[in-house]
């Protein structure tokens, strides 16, 4: 991976920027935002008046656009100015008070995610909020939840993201395409945490997905199962194609044809579970083992067989999730699962963002948190039944 290196202080520039020689080590973004905020104090840019477009910015300072990108979301985040999606960017109508405007000592991180309105939110999505909280508290930051309506518009989040002077944003699962493109090019500085956009230069926190259900129809194979049921989440969502593609994988690689394996789809959560399994017992498709996309599905698996079916687990049938919430050791018998580590998948969060925070200019990445199998008594061989 090549790292663009950041752009020199001592490069030329003009419109009045501050002189570097004050604090050699301050990047130019930085520069660029005093710059404007002073032409705010002297009244050049009153309140409620139209900054100059990126381009002018741009030509105004002799830098690129990404830079001057950067000076805004700053001053985006003191509170200063704010942007209205395909009108401009404008300098709020009461600027913010010296003593709140954002400290350095304090790193200010908002939660934009769909997941958090309602019964949307689950235990694995909780998990993903408490490693980035625990790594924050590390760093003297505070995380702000900002719930994200499928109806929400870029200038209500643009209008969120002010009063909660922001220094960055987390983004946890996808976001409408548009909106989060807009907020992309004019919020501060953003990380994803468990989806990629495409053509989108953000860095990403991805898990194995892939990886993981190939751990565990591997896992389950070993054991002696040849018949499987397959629960899937939607199937628009990137982990469900990606665990999806997993599943074949290990298929292929042990020839398990598609008559071996069932899939029927779910919704991630317990119910969906409940019901997938409830249909398949209906339907005698459960072969000898079931593999849930997430452990909540699992934990409805175990309820469905428990009330429609007099099969044991894992005597008579075993029963496997993934992610390894804190449900999983709670059931009976205790989840056999794949686990995601969300301590590291919040760390790295966190220290990417902080980079992008500080002015670090380099390549969007996306980094792939790894899985790995956790066996406990929820799968066993096969027992009395044809494989």
């Amino acid at each position: 991976m090549t790292t663009k290196p950041p752009e020199p202080t001592g490069e030329p520039v003009n419109g009045g920027l501050p002189d570097a020689s004050a604090n050699p080590h301050d990047y130019i973004y930085s520069r660029i935002a005093a710059a404007v905020r002073q032409d705010i104090r002297d009244g050049k840019l009153p309140a409620g008046s139209r900054l100059p477009s990126a381009d002018a910015l741009s030509e105004r300072f002799q830098v690129n656009k990404g830079t001057v990108r950067r000076a805004l979301a700053e001053l985006t985040g003191d509170g200063l100015i704010y942007a209205v999606p395909a009108q401009g960017t404008y300098v709020s109508e009461e600027p913010p008070a010296e003593s709140r405007r954002r400290r350095a000592s304090t790193l200010n991180v908002g939660l934009v995610s769909q997941v958090l309105e309602g019964a949307a939110f689950g235990p694995s999505d909780a998990e993903v909020l408490t490693g980035l909280q625990d790594e924050l508290v590390k760093r003297n930051g505070t995380l702000i939840l900002l719930p994200a309506p499928k109806a929400l518009s870029p200038a209500k989040l643009s209008e969120w993201i002010v009063q909660a002077h922001l220094d960055g944003i987390i983004y946890l699962e996808a976001l409408e395409p548009a909106v989060l493109r807009r907020m992309l090019q004019v919020g501060p500085p953003a990380v994803t945490v468990n989806f990629r956009p495409r053509g989108q230069g953000v860095d990403s926190i991805l898990v194995d997905n892939r990886g993981g259900a190939r751990q565990a129809i591997e896992h389950l194979y070993a054991l002696g199962h040849r018949r499987l049921l397959v629960i899937t989440g939607p199937r628009e969502l990137t982990a469900t194609e990606e665990r999806i593609d997993g599943v074949r994988e290990a298929m292929r690689a042990y020839g398990l044809s598609e008559a071996r394996v069932t899939m029927v789809e779910g919704n991630f959560r317990r119910v969906g579970g409940f019901r997938a399994m409830a249909a398949a017992l209906k339907a005698k498709q459960t072969g000898t083992a079931v593999f849930c996309f997430n452990d909540e599905m699992a934990v409805g698996a175990l309820q469905a067989l428990h009330k429609h079916s007099g099969l044991r687990v894992p005597r008579d049938y075993s029963v496997m999730g993934f992610d390894d919430i804190s449900w999983a050791q709670a059931t009976n018998p205790p989840l056999t699962t794949i686990r995601v580590d969300k301590a590291v998948m919040g760390r790295l969060a966190i220290e990417r963002l902080i980079a992008r925070i500080g002015g670090r200019e380099m390549a969007a990445t996306a980094t792939t948190v790894e899985t790995n199998l956790v066996e406990r008594e929820s799968t066993t061989p096969p027992r009395g039944r044809k494989a």
